[in-house]
C-alpha cells in the first residue's frame, strides 16, 4: 500500500459510502462541498472534481492549497513486512490498514448511552467507577460511554473507539472491581474480525493541523485524563492518543506516519513498560526516529493514576534517540522516587 491513501487520510475529509475500488472520495476543500465530489485515483494520482471542476496532478493540488507535501511522501512504498518486529508480541506479519469504510461493527446488544438515563443505577456505578478512575462521569459522557442490561457485557461500561467519526471498535472496563478479576474486556474476533491492532483511540483529534505534538499511551483512560488536565493547564497543540498496548502495532504506526504536521510522538507508559516501548518505537521505519520523546514515569504510576505529576513530566520529557538503554536503566532508579512527590 503507498502513502497517497495515508496521505489523503491525514489531510482530508474521506466519504466511505463513495469510495470504490482505487477511487478515493474526499470532500472538496475548495468549493465547501458537503457531500463528496472530489475523487482521488490512487493508481494514476490524479484528482477531479465533479461539482466545481478544479483537478489534475493531486500532488500540485493539495500543494496549492497550501500542504507542504512532496513526490516522496506520495510515492514511497511502506514496506511493513521487510521491517523488523515492533517488539508487540505478534507474529502476524501483515501490513494491511484496514479502511475504515470496510469496517460494520455494532456496539453490544441493548447499549445505552450513559447520557440518555442519568438516573439509572448502572449510571451511579458507572460514575463511581469514573471517580476511582480520578475522572468524573462528565468526561465518559463527552467519550460516548455506555452500558448494557444483558449478556457478557453487563458488568462493563463500554468505550466507544472511533475514526473518522465511525466506530471501528470498543473496550470494557469494569464498574465493580473484584480482586483477581479481569479490569478489560475487548469484543471478540467473531463480533468484531480487526482487533485493536488496527486502531488509535482519539486520533481524529490528530488530525486537526493545530495539533504539532501526541502523547501515546496506552488506555483510554490514560487518554481522558490526560486530555482533562490538558485543558485546565491551557495546553494547546498537544493530543494524548491509545494505542491499548505497550508498542504501537505496523499498522498504528502506517496510520501515525502520514500525519505530516506532527512533529513530536511522546512515549508515556508507566516505568515497567517505557523501556520496551521506547526500544519498539526506533524500530519503526516510517517515522523518524528523531520525532520520538520519552517521559520517565515512577514505577507503578500511569497517566491516569496521577495526570498533574504526568504532565509535569512532560515538561522534563527528553528525545528518545539521545538516551541509551544504560542511561534509561540508571533513570529508573532515580526516577522510581518522584512516586512520592504526588501521592
Amino acid at each position: 500500500m503507498n502513502n497517497l491513501r495515508l496521505v489523503i487520510d491525514s489531510l482530508f475529509t474521506v466519504v466511505p459510502d463513495r469510495c470504490h475500488g482505487n477511487e478515493i472520495t474526499i470532500l472538496c476543500p475548495v468549493c465547501g462541498d458537503k457531500t463528496g465530489n472530489r475523487s482521488i485515483n490512487l493508481s494514476s494520482g490524479k484528482t477531479n472534481c465533479w461539482r466545481c471542476g478544479n483537478g489534475g496532478p493531486f500532488l500540485k493540488w493539495a500543494q496549492r492549497l497550501g500542504h507542504a507535501i512532496t513526490e516522496e511522501d506520495i510515492g514511497e512504498l511502506i514496506d511493513l513486512d521487510k521491517a523488523e518486529p515492533f517488539l508487540d508480541g505478534v507474529e502476524d506479519q501483515s501490513n494491511k490498514v484496514v479502511p475504515v469504510y470496510s469496517v460494520d461493527v455494532k456496539l453490544p446488544s441493548g447499549f445505552v448511552p450513559i447520557k440518555n438515563e442519568p438516573e439509572s443505577a448502572y449510571v451511579k456505578w458507572i460514575g463511581k467507577m469514573a471517580v476511582r478512575k480520578h475522572l468524573s462521569l462528565k468526561d465518559f459522557i463527552k467519550a460516548g460511554v455506555g452500558f448494557t442490561r444483558k449478556g457478557i457485557w453487563e458488568p462493563f461500561a463500554i468505550f466507544p473507539i472511533m475514526e473518522w467519526d465511525r466506530l471501528v471498535y470498543y473496550q470494557g472496563r469494569t464498574y465493580n472491581e473484584e480482586p483477581g478479576e479481569p479490569t478489560k474486556k475487548f469484543p471478540s474476533r467473531e463480533k468484531v474480525p480487526y482487533g485493536s491492532r488496527y486502531w488509535i483511540y482519539n486520533i481524529d483529534a490528530t488530525r486537526d493541523k493545530s495539533i504539532t505534538k501526541i502523547i501515546i499511551v496506552e488506555s483510554i483512560l490514560n487518554v481522558l485524563s490526560l486530555k482533562a488536565e490538558i485543558k485546565r493547564l491551557g495546553i494547546e497543540g498537544v493530543a494524548p492518543v491509545a494505542i491499548f498496548k505497550h508498542a504501537i502495532s505496523r499498522e498504528q504506526a502506517a496510520k501515525l506516519s502520514p500525519l505530516l504536521h506532527i512533529e513530536e510522538f511522546c512515549l508515556m507508559f508507566d516505568e515497567d513498560a517505557t523501556g520496551a516501548a521506547w526500544k519498539a518505537a526506533a524500530r519503526i521505519p516510517a517515522i523518524p526516529v528523531e520525532k520520538f520523546t520519552l517521559v520517565e514515569m515512577p514505577k507503578g504510576i500511569d497517566a491516569n493514576d496521577n495526570a498533574e505529576l504526568a504532565m509535569k513530566l512532560y515538561s522534563r520529557r527528553k528525545e528518545a534517540n539521545r538516551l541509551s538503554h544504560l542511561e534509561w536503566e540508571t533513570n529508573n532508579l532515580r526516577s522510581s522516587s518522584l512516586k512520592h512527590e504526588h501521592p
